[in-house]
């Protein structure tokens, strides 16, 4: 009997949110069908607060044959110091994936990992197995999606397509401990749910994305049956009626979602979910709309971005502001009760006035009837989107490492945000400190450089300075450079990461206002 043990990493920036691993899920299902003399085990250091040496003396006690560890960007760090120490220690199969293993195999296979798999992991594992234990004699060297040993120099790698549609498996949840994880689909966070991908693929390539690296632009759906009957069986099973659906555009397939709906529909199954789409794509199948809702859709999670039309083509969003506000009006229609904007500040060509536009249209989309949810994130350059080599051009990486490559961090700083004119916006020093004592602000990378700026620089202070450059109307990086100048022993990056929370904090949460009120909302932003 073999041994083979999957591993997350830890990472920072989850908060109390920790949703199971649909991947790890997917993959053991998969697996476990296909060797039964294989025993699988899971280290989550997500759930289970483990650190990098806690992770390590796990593998140690259990000493598996194989270890199968998934890799996005702010993992890759860690992954790799997990990977050379357990290798100092015995020389297990180590098998690498995600998101990151995607667009950059080689550093692991070179830190010690045995192979790297580009794109879906399924195939490509199982082909490792074959070959290590089963004297398969398929030659990996050559495979363009598994970086080897042998491979390791060769510098494309590329994801394939092994799995259509209707092999894609089902997840199996009996290897999680559920309990520790709370996944939700917004309305009740106490109600736990579980995640669904009905699809994989993305026909889009938006600069800031990285799916297609993973999953291809070739969209390939299950067939519905089997989406219903896994909903069904972890109903039974777990007793989890919520289900959030992670698909990157669940309606680009109209007649995927009739027949889906329909099964809910025709057999009175009682579940709740929601997915995710695209404005235009919600407008052109919008017949479809009440019928989800009466199968239990409960709302949609949209990527707005930015109400900066200028800023959608930057990214290659190809979406107009105005569509978003068609779509948002038709969902409240038809009486959706959860609609989420994801937001997307401080991307190439973001400035003080793009995101103060945004975060004023967003309050106007929060006075309609529906529960309105707004998620903010942070323009993150990830390695091997064309945004990367972009965003490296023109603003300044605020962090040499990938542990805080996420976008609940503001790890980049675009050169147009710093160069944006400050006059006429003010920030009102009372409410900057209410709304600071009684919010705060999360998931700071130099939180300890940071409090001593704000030791020298209380928040009183931060927006007298920001209203007294404002009337001179100096710009951002003016407002840096001050700062910097009364804490000169600190380094810059921590000055614009303080900087740059502080003003989005005070655009989010409406304490910062323009002079000029008219020049706020033009005719054609207006609900």
């Amino acid at each position: 009997m073999k041994k083979m043990m999957f591993i997350r990493p830890p990472f920072k920036g989850m908060g109390r949110y920790v949703p199971p691993h649909l991947g790890i899920a997917t993959l053991y299902n998969y697996l476990h069908d296909k060797f039964d003399w294989i025993e699988f085990s899971f280290v989550d250091a997500l759930a289970d607060a483990l650190d990098e040496e806690q992770i390590i003396k796990a593998i140690n006690c259990s000493r598996p044959d194989i270890i199968a560890i998934t890799i996005k960007t702010m993992q890759a760090r860690q992954a790799k110091e997990i990977i050379e120490k357990v290798k100092g220690i015995y020389n297990p199969l180590v098998i690498c994936g995600g998101n990151h293993v995607s667009v950059s195999p080689q550093e692991f296979v070179r830190c010690g990992a045995d192979y790297a798999v580009v794109g879906e992991g399924e195939e490509a594992i199982e082909k490792i197995i074959l070959y290590e234990f089963c004297n398969s004699e398929e030659p990996l060297d050559e495979c363009i999606n598994i970086c080897t040993k042998n491979s390791v120099e060769r510098n494309i790698f590329e994801p394939k397509v092994c799995i259509n549609g209707s092999n894609i498996p089902a997840p199996d949840w009996s290897i999680f401990d559920l309990s520790k994880y709370n996944e939700n689909i917004h309305l009740n966070k106490s109600r736990p749910a579980l995640p669904v991908m009905a699809s994989r693929g993305c026909p889009f390539k938006c600069d800031f994305c990285s799916t297609h690296l993973t999953w291809t632009t070739k969209v390939r759906y299950r067939n519905p049956i089997d989406v219903f009957n896994e909903i069904k069986n972890n109903q039974i099973k777990w007793g989890i009626s919520d289900y959030h659906f992670y698909d990157d555009n669940l309606l680009i397939n109209p007649e995927w979602v009739d027949q889906f709906t329909e099964l809910i529909i025709s057999t009175g199954l009682n579940v709740n979910w929601i997915c995710l789409s695209r404005p235009e794509i919600i407008l052109k199948h919008k017949e479809l709309l009440p019928k989800m809702k009466k199968a239990g859709c409960k709302g949609f999670e949209l990527g707005f971005e930015t109400d900066d039309d200028g800023l959608y083509l930057t990214m290659n969003k190809k979406n107009v502001k105005s569509t978003f506000r068609k779509a948002y009006e038709y969902l409240c229609g038809v009486d959706f009760e959860m609609i989420e904007f994801l937001v997307m500040s401080f991307y190439v060509g973001e400035t003080l006035q793009s995101l103060y536009r945004t975060n004023e249209v967003l309050r106007q989309y929060k006075k309609q009837k529906a529960l309105f949810v707004s998620s903010r994130y942070f323009a993150t350059p990830f390695k091997g989107t064309p945004y990367y080599n972009i965003a490296m051009e023109s603003g300044i990486d605020l962090y040499p490492g990938d542990e805080y490559r996420y976008a609940v961090f503001l790890n980049y700083m675009p050169k147009s945000f710093l160069e944006s004119e400050m006059k006429d916006y003010t920030i009102s020093a009372r409410g900057l400190r209410l709304q600071f004592d009684f919010f705060g602000i999360e998931n700071l990378m130099y939180s300890n450089a940071i409090e001593r700026i704000m030791q020298h620089v209380p928040l009183e202070q931060f927006a007298q300075l920001f209203n007294d450059l404002s009337s001179e109307g100096k710009k951002v990086a003016d407002l840096c450079s001050h700062i910097h100048s009364l804490v000169p022993d600190i380094d810059v990056l921590p000055v614009y990461e303080y900087v740059g929370r502080l003003i989005e904090f005070c655009a989010s949460s409406g304490i910062m206002k323009k002079q000029i009120i008219g020049e706020c909302l033009n005719e054609d932003s207006s609900l």
